[in-house]
């Protein structure tokens, strides 16, 4: 990466890191969602000629227009299991699994009216492979990091990288709940998008859209394996290490300022939506619900330049271990 273009690294000490979400990577078409984590790697080498030629490239943080695509239909998530592959009887008693392949149904069925998605879900296992795949990054040594890594959020973290930048498309946790179309505000310049949290400093990574090998993403790869090299010393924002890090990596590689929307000189297009409190967020957003949910339930996505709510950012607090009533109940009426 030109020495020139790199921004200067954070010097604050690691504070901590959670311990546990879900995260994982299982290749899987919408035809057929429950494929082995063997389909990956097919997939990965199918898709060789596409995605990982770029890699042989010597990295650059600038990239020319001609360079940029379209964001694919495709839609992303990842969890320690394959939550498409589990029979009705597995969920019976397990309301948090049950409640999240719920929504990500949801989501799927959400863009429909782009046209039939391919949907990609992966869980631990293919993550690593997927990662392994990708060796002009220290794909090695990355999935290794990936397979010690105690904590669930930063193995998805990292997980959900590896997946935009070789395949690109619509990145979802399996909580968050889109309550419209979440292509129809992109628009069709847009190469890269995510959600600016709560504290206005750090990238929410719940929802991230990019093109296929996007710059930012293999910057944000390269920021990952500096992290765990001990390189690079940042803040965690509470344990949300990716936050903290994809942010980094886009200044990194853009050096501009984060705006509703940013176009960048090298070609690409970037949105940023925002992510507040549902009390918060009532005084200049109608049709919200009410907030009343527990933990940390009571947030939602909007987009301001055009006065939108776009999704809720949980229907599960992972943390609590109690279903967001409110966004819950919401979800078993969208749809029908």
């Amino acid at each position: 990466m030109c020495q020139a273009l790199r921004a200067v690294v954070y010097s604050m000490r690691i504070t901590a890191l959670v311990a546990a979400a879900a995260a994982s990577v299982a290749a899987v078409s919408l035809d057929d969602l429950a494929t082995s984590s063997g389909a990956v790697q097919a997939e990965v080498q199918a898709d060789a000629s596409l995605g990982l030629a770029l890699l042989t490239r010597k990295s650059s943080v600038l990239s020319r227009a001609s360079e940029t695509a379209e964001i694919p239909l495709t839609l992303l998530f990842n969890h320690k299991r394959n939550l498409m592959k589990l029979s009705d009887e597995d969920l019976a008693s397990d309301q948090q699994t049950s409640l999240l392949r719920q929504n990500v149904r949801h989501t799927i069925e959400s863009f429909r009216g782009a046209g039939e998605p391919r949907v990609l879900f992966w869980d631990n296992a293919d993550c690593a492979e997927g990662l392994r795949s990708l060796e002009k990054f220290g794909g090695s040594e990355l999935a290794k990091d990936f397979e010690s890594e105690p904590a669930g959020m930063v193995k998805s973290d990292l997980c959900r990288l590896a997946m935009l930048y070789l395949y690109g498309g619509y990145y979802f946790d399996t909580d968050i709940l889109p309550v419209v179309p979440m292509y129809d505000h992109l628009g069709k310049d847009t190469t890269f998008a995510t959600v600016v949290a709560t504290d206005g400093q750090n990238l929410f990574q719940a929802f991230m859209a990019a093109s296929p090998q996007h710059p930012l993403i293999a910057e944000a790869l390269r920021t990952f394996r500096s992290w765990y090299r001990g390189d690079l010393e940042t803040g965690t924002a509470g344990g949300n290490v990716g936050t903290v890090l994809l942010k980094q990596a886009f200044s990194n590689w853009s050096g501009e300022a984060v705006s509703n929307r940013v176009v960048h000189r090298h070609g690409h297009v970037s949105r940023f939506f925002t992510e507040g409190k549902i009390e918060g967020l009532k005084t200049k957003f109608s049709g919200l619900l009410q907030g009343s949910s527990e933990g940390l339930c009571n947030y939602a996505v909007v987009d301001g330049s055009t006065q939108t709510l776009l999704m809720y950012s949980r229907v599960y607090d992972s943390r609590a271990h109690v279903a967001c009533k409110e966004e819950a109940e919401l979800l078993g009426t969208l749809g029908k």
